[in-house]
């Protein structure tokens, strides 16, 4: 059984998809007067996996800002037909839980650890440590499932703010309002979202859209959203941000800030009763017809009533959890996305994905990918996966190693006072490699499937075992059942040499980010 978990709670984050700005329903670079309120919003940002099933969900009851499905397309053009305010301004808020796939990450249980050291040679490594332990989920390329978890985790909380960026809109549509036309004027939508927009569970506090001073003579709106989101048992106090700046005729760049705090749950870690709030930022450029870029940070915070924001409307990576200096930091969960894709090729482009699980972790989990189209439609990629440097760093979202055994036996896979990749390496507890997996997608298919994989590998330092060396290891579920996966060891007659590849065998450039604005 798979594990099922809301996904606020997930140690796993996303990755965003932009489409052309523009289509035949609604867009901001079509428009024809430049104080149409579509102006004011990235028409076109939708959050998508680059791996997400094509195949559209045959429900007839979604509302005009909710996809039929999960892939860019569907998302695209529900976002854009919710702006246009050619039809309703409706939309539904939800935050669903999220499958996680048995595929990658699942606890492992072991006998014989080769490492254990003074410690138990018997026991269990704790979920999401081991990458991808097989090769496939059902018939999907297990690289491609794992991407559709992590996008749709965080996906789940942020289209709610995607969906009310666009509302706002869809309302001042409906109410022929304009933007101000002068710098320094104001547009109050507070009554018009409340007299347009259907969406159970919302409830407006204000909607202010600014033109601020010009960018480089391009014009600059600022729209602030706040109000209460109610889904299922918990509600949020949210706060949405947007910064929007026109560089063309068909091309902008700008940032999303958003923060959503509730007194209806505890981050473990945090002091009991805080609440918490998950906020978030999404850089994203689109500087031709053929390229967009977007840079996403995304982490849950102690205290409901915690404002993350530095002067820039930024959350920062050093505003980390400390119990008596900093209580109020990010305790967990911080989120990295990069990326540059060609809007013209549907989820095709550059991607890098990273995410810390603690504060004090100092290390990344990093999943990266890249995707090209043939002529004839079908679609190639390859997924790296491995550990990187602390969010800190300049450079997150790289990959500078592999640790097999990252927390599985008393003697320890990390050491507590330094867990950089030059120390584990002194300490034989890293190794200079990496998972990698093609993956594939046929011209008219609806999934990924396996082209070749090098993700076997022992949990242990040296990433291998020895014949009758008595040591075993079995994936579990939550309940402890194993699970039949491809890289347990059942049988330790024969020795066990990882199939990982060298750190010089992966072929991936990080994407250069947009500029902050």
């Amino acid at each position: 059984m798979k594990k099922k978990y809301l996904a606020v709670m997930a140690s796993i984050g996303v990755i965003f998809i932009a489409a052309g700005c523009g289509s035949s329903s609604s867009s901001s670079s079509s428009s024809s007067s430049s104080t149409d309120i579509s102006n004011a919003v990235p028409g076109d940002v939708v959050i998508s996996s680059p791996t997400a099933s094509t195949a559209a969900s045959a429900s007839l009851s979604k509302a005009v800002g909710d996809a039929t499905g999960s892939d860019l397309v569907a998302k695209k053009e529900a976002l854009q037909a919710l702006i246009s305010g050619d039809s309703e301004c409706s939309f539904t808020l939800s935050i669903p839980t999220i499958d996680t796939p048995d595929c990658y990450g699942p606890a492992v249980s072991y006998a014989g650890h080769p490492d254990a050291g003074a410690g138990s040679a018997n026991g269990k490594a704790p979920r999401l440590d081991v990458g991808m332990w097989s090769e496939r989920e059902s018939t999907e390329a297990c690289s491609a499932a794992m991407m559709n978890s992590l996008v749709d985790t965080v996906a789940a909380r942020v289209d709610n703010v995607v969906k009310m960026i666009g509302s706002m809109a869809c309302a001042g549509k409906k109410a022929d309002a304009t933007l101000p036309a002068a710098v320094g004027g104001t547009l109050d939508l507070k009554d018009e979202i409340e007299d347009n927009v259907t969406a159970d569970g919302l409830s407006v506090g204000s909607a202010i859209v600014e033109r601020l001073a010009d960018s480089d003579d391009d014009p600059v709106y600022q729209s602030t959203l706040t109000g209460t989101i109610t889904v299922g048992p918990s509600s949020y106090t949210s706060t949405i941000i947007v910064k929007h700046i026109r560089t063309g005729d068909g091309t902008y760049h700008g940032k999303i800030s958003f923060k959503m705090g509730t007194d209806s749950m505890d981050l473990i870690t945090c002091e009991v009763g805080s609440g918490a709030t998950f906020a978030g930022t999404i850089l994203y450029e689109k500087s031709s017809s053929t390229l967009v870029k977007y840079l996403m940070n995304y982490a849950s915070f102690c205290g409901s009533d915690t404002d993350p924001f530095d002067e820039n409307n930024n959350i920062l990576a050093s505003d980390k959890f400390d119990p008596a200096a900093n209580p109020d930091g990010w305790p967990h969960d911080w989120n990295y996305a990069l990326f540059s894709m060609d809007p013209t090729q549907s989820g095709v482009g550059t991607f890098s994905y990273a995410w810390q699980a603690g504060f004090d972790d100092q290390r990344t989990r990093v999943f990266n990918l890249t995707t090209t189209a043939a002529d004839d439609g079908s679609v190639t990629g390859t997924a790296y996966y491995g550990f990187g440097p602390d969010v800190e760093s300049a450079l997150l979202g790289t990959i500078d190693g592999f640790v097999c055994n990252w927390v599985a036996t008393g003697n320890g896979a990390r050491s507590l006072a330094d867990r950089s990749a030059a120390s584990l390496l002194a300490e034989g507890k890293g190794q200079n490699l990496a998972q990698r997996q093609v993956i594939s997608r046929a011209s008219g298919g609806t999934i990924f499937d396996v082209t070749t994989s090098n993700i076997s590998y022992a949990i242990s330092h040296s990433c291998n075992a020895s014949a009758n060396d008595n040591f075993t290891f079995q994936a579990v579920d939550e309940n402890d059942n194993a699970l039949n996966l491809d890289n347990n060891r059942t049988d330790d007659t024969p020795a066990l040499t990882n199939e990982l590849i060298n750190l010089t065998d992966v072929v991936f450039t990080l994407p250069t980010a947009p500029s902050d604005i």
